[in-house]
């Protein structure tokens, strides 16, 4: 993928969703984030969780910016999509083991 290109897929992210996707990290994987790098990555792997498993990898920009965009008009699932995909993400990359929160009452 060229810089254009990518830039381009972390500027479709950051307009259709990008709320929605900082209020998850925030709230649950902030901690798994350590640099601009790591957020671009999850971004272009958020797309192509999107473009594997919805176009069934046949998908170009404008077809996952309407994507998006509708999955934004139901923020609920868009919230449950977007975890689950962040959530596959930091399990494969290691991260999610080392940075998990364990609520407060919970024992292992």
């Amino acid at each position: 993928m060229s810089s254009n290109a990518e830039e381009s897929v972390v500027d479709v992210v950051d307009e259709a969703i990008g709320d929605i996707l900082e209020e998850l990290l925030e709230k649950y994987y902030g901690d798994n984030l350590e640099s601009e790098e790591d957020y671009d990555e999850l971004v272009y792997n958020i797309v192509n969780s999107i473009r594997k498993e919805v176009f069934k990898g046949k998908a170009d920009v404008a077809e996952i910016r309407e994507f998006l965009y509708r999955l934004r008009e139901k923020p609920h699932i868009a919230k449950l999509v977007l975890s689950y995909i962040i959530g596959n993400y930091f399990e494969k990359a290691g991260s999610l083991a080392r940075h998990a929160r364990i609520p407060e009452g919970v024992s292992l």
